[in-house]
């Protein structure tokens, strides 16, 4: 009987889910709940630019946007990468310093925008959104 080096099975080396990646998908997670509750059953949220009271349909839209960008962080899409930083580092933060220039003070407003746009652009965060090498197929031996 030969014994071979080969592995039993070849799986495909699944990329690493990086902590902070895992408690951004669950702070989005919690955004969209307190939202789509509060609409759906009469509530009343207010988060930093998102009033269920005063403007539902857009706090609606950041619900729907909170959750797709979830699911795209947890499967470690390249798109939910790109759109968080659209997201967080384009809206939220021009909406942050719109504020800031009428005479608001949303400090921990502009310092969470940063510090996730910060986060998303550390190499080894960079990496996990990276779609895995696949080694290019033998051409079948005739």
């Amino acid at each position: 009987m030969a014994v071979t080096n080969e592995p039993a099975a070849r799986h495909p080396r699944r990329r690493r889910r990086p902590l902070g990646v895992v408690i951004l998908v669950v702070l989005e997670l919690i955004t969209a709940a307190l939202i789509l509750t509060a609409l759906l059953f009469g509530g009343q949220v207010e988060l930093p630019r998102v009033s269920t009271e005063s403007d539902p349909e857009f706090a609606a839209i950041v619900a729907a946007i909170d959750l797709v960008l979830a699911f795209g962080l947890w499967r470690l899409q390249r798109w939910a990468w790109t759109g968080v930083m659209i997201w967080r580092g384009l809206v939220f933060l021009s909406l942050d310093l719109i504020a800031y220039a009428q005479g608001e003070s949303p400090y921990v407003e502009l310092l969470f925008s940063i510090v996730i746009v910060f986060y998303l652009n550390q190499s080894e965060v960079q990496r996990a959104f990276l779609r895995p090498h696949t080694p290019e197929r033998a051409e079948p031996v005739s």
